[in-house]
């Protein structure tokens, strides 16, 4: 701002002569020969640049502040002309240059200021202000945060108390209702410092365990001081459409961008703009010759926190469980791809098995992590389920045609495992030669008498048994040496240290599915309701859209549901779930006479009604095994949540989730017994029954 001006010039104190003479204006001869300092003086419209303040410039202000000559615009003294001292040229050249040199000084200084923070440059001006709409433009992110410096392992924070209204759900207006009895708390979220960004703000990832609906759910957050936190929504999983990589704002939730403000405390603002790009992880990896994969071969993929560093990653990479390590697991580092370590991981070694199942994952300076999936030789891919099956192009040393088989890991359930099985106990002088894979790699046969043979020949018995498995004709009731001539086992070699991998024909081994899981929903009025599926679904009625789930289902207090024109009772798919399919362990071991009686008590303890488990028998009854015994085992909400994460908005205040493993016996065995605890249907009520489908899906 320009100071005053003063109209009576002898209020000013005296100035000394050499101030006065750098102050004053410069006389000069006019054409008659006389001066008039006056002419050369500045006003206020003829100020040079270098004599203004810098208003707009706050780097200049911040700088030149405190400078009496860049202050304040000199005035015209009128003085005896015999008192002003003659001012060298040498001295007016030099306050010129002076001043152009320190405008270059600050130039170049707000560049390297600039440069450096751009980066970190995620809690600008307009994200001081929460955002809670977006648009085209604001789907692309303006500010990439790189280079965190990670900390190994993690820091448990405590409660930072980020989150409110945890236990409130959304309608489709999106205001809030009461919240259910077994809604999400502050003790169901955990906050982790899992590093720091170059400007020292810490980078902290807020797992929150949901409870009856989608597993866990992790938030990106920044720490701009102690009073002031930035959720990173683009790097927060919930908040992100993972294929597409864009804001998820389409449900109703709490758990989507357009909403997540609303659970906020005051001290978080949310940015929109900005993404942390060492929380994400590549959809493809590679380690010893081996290509591994994530689940979708596009979109973004975030990794789990690590509690307690790489011996959390078969329980955290992938986000289903906080505070959860396994005995049970062994780790072995198997070599690097960029900043990421890979590990191979055994599952539960046993040495009275003539296997190991194993499992791949990345780790970040054993801070975050996630589970990939394997393709071998051409031949496994995506965790070699029968979902993913494709006919292998293989050249048999026999020199028989190959017919278009797709081979499998030879794991049972069905979940998404990304596990493989590593044969123990032999070497390849064991081994015969019988092909080369797709890429090159030798393919071997197992002696008849293999303990490993033995077991899968075993598993291709079982489905000569009975009637849900489908065999062609010519491929019934064969002997070991007709199933080894077949290939229906093969190992091979993989990577660079030639490890031995086993593979099974998808036609002549057992495999299972998520068979028909039906869903029913009982909101407290007419609602329309969104629901998504963690899995990889197959079928489906009414038909599931792959990226977006069922959306606008009206459903009515009376559980009917009109989706799409028509009306349903509920909505069914098959398929494979993403999570991991759990270890059986506990069950009830029947009659099979008596096994429909059990399961419907059983149905009851779990809070189903009549219709929902007359409905359940309608589909299940008759896929029972006609054997002596029957092994019955439901899978619980929580484990189906780590299964196949369910996804419904408005949010449920009640869940309820249940699936069948059955398993026929010709003698009993001894198991733990499985307790049933009753829950309360209250308001709005979701429901799941389903089961495990060995065979094909969609018979």
């Amino acid at each position: 701002m320009e100071p005053e001006q003063k109209d009576d010039i002898a209020q000013e104190p005296p100035k000394p002569a050499e101030e006065i003479s750098n102050t004053a204006a410069e006389p000069t001869a006019s054409a008659d020969g006389a001066e008039h300092p006056e002419e050369n003086a500045p006003d206020d419209a003829s100020h040079s640049e270098e004599a203004k303040p810098a208003a707009d410039n706050p780097a200049a202000d911040e700088v030149g502040a405190g400078s009496d000559t860049e202050a304040a615009s000199p005035q015209p003294v009128e003085l005896p002309v015999a008192v002003v001292a003659p001012r060298p040229l040498m001295r007016r050249a030099k306050k010129p240059l002076i001043l152009a040199l320190c405008a270059v000084i600050i130039v170049v200084a707000a560049l390297v200021f600039w440069f450096l923070t751009a980066k970190d440059n995620n809690t600008n001006k307009s994200s001081t202000k929460q955002s809670t709409q977006t648009s085209n433009k604001e789907n692309v992110p303006s500010s990439v945060i790189t280079d965190i410096n990670f900390l190994s392992p993690p820091k448990d924070l405590g409660n930072l108390g980020l989150f409110t209204n945890l236990g409130a759900a959304f309608n489709e207006t999106g205001e809030f209702i009461e919240p259910a009895e077994n809604a999400v708390t502050q003790d169901d979220v955990h906050y982790y410092l899992i590093g720091e960004t170059k400007l020292k703000k810490q980078v902290i990832l807020a797992t929150v365990d949901t409870n009856s609906m989608s597993g866990t759910a992790t938030y990106a957050f920044l720490k701009e001081d102690d009073s002031h936190y930035a959720l990173i929504a683009r790097s927060s999983a919930p908040l992100i459409e993972s294929t597409t990589n864009t804001l998820n704002t389409t449900s109703s939730t709490a758990f989507n961008a357009s909403t997540v403000s609303k659970m906020l405390t005051e001290k978080v603002t949310l940015d929109t703009s900005s993404t942390i790009a060492d929380l994400e992880f590549p959809t493809q990896v590679t380690v010893n010759g081996i290509s591994l994969g994530t689940w979708y071969e596009t979109g973004v993929r975030f990794g789990g926190v690590l509690p307690d560093g790489i011996n959390s990653l078969a329980t955290n990479a992938n986000g289903y469980s906080t505070d959860v390590t396994s005995p049970e697991l062994i780790y072995n580092k198997l070599g690097q791809d960029g900043s990421l370590t890979i590990y191979g991981v055994t599952v539960s070694p046993d040495t009275t098995k003539p296997y190991d199942l194993k499992m791949l994952y990345a780790a970040r300076e054993d801070s975050i992590g996630l589970q990939y999936t394997p393709e071998f030789n051409g031949i496994l891919s995506n965790g070699g389920r029968s979902s993913d099956k494709k006919a292998a192009a293989i050249s048999w040393e026999s020199g028989q045609e190959n017919t278009p088989n797709a081979y499998v890991n030879g794991v049972g359930g069905c979940g998404y495992f990304g596990t493989y099985i590593a044969p123990t106990g032999i070497s390849k002088d064991n081994l015969t030669r019988v092909g080369t894979s797709p890429t090159g790699a030798a393919l071997y046969t197992l002696p008849i008498d293999s303990p490993l043979f033995k077991l899968f020949y075993a598993d291709y018995q079982e489905m000569n048994m009975y009637d849900y498995y489908v065999l062609s004709a010519e491929n019934q009731n064969l002997t070991p040496a007709q199933y080894q001539a077949k290939h229906g086992l093969i190992v091979m070699e993989v990577g660079a240290d030639k490890m031995l991998v086993a593979a099974t024909r998808d036609d002549l081994f057992p495999s299972a599915g998520c068979g028909k899981p039906v869903v029913y929903l009982y909101p407290t009025s007419p609602t329309l309701v969104d629901v998504k599926v963690g899995a990889n679904v197959v079928v489906s009625e009414p038909t599931y859209n792959a990226t977006s789930g069922w959306q606008n289902v009206l459903a009515q207090p009376s559980g009917q549901l009109l989706y799409q024109g028509k009306s349903y009772d509920s909505l069914f798919w098959e398929g494979y779930g993403y999570g991991a399919y759990p270890d059986i362990t506990v069950g009830t071991v029947v009659k099979s006479s008596n096994a429909v009686h059990t399961i419907k008590q059983q149905l009851k303890a779990q809070g189903f009604t009549a219709k929902e488990t007359a409905d359940f028998l309608e589909y299940w009854q008759p896929k029972l095994p006609d054997s002596p015994y029957v092994r019955l085992t439901w899978l619980t909400t929580a484990q189906m949540n780590q299964l196949a994460p369910l996804t419904i908005s408005p949010r449920p205040q009640t869940v309820i989730r249940t699936f069948l493993d059955f398993e026929g016996l010709e003698r009993p065995i001894s198991l733990t017994p499985q307790t049933f605890r009753t829950p309360v249907r209250a308001g709005f009520t979701a429901t799941e029954w389903g089961g495990l489908l060995r065979g094909n899906l969609g018979q």
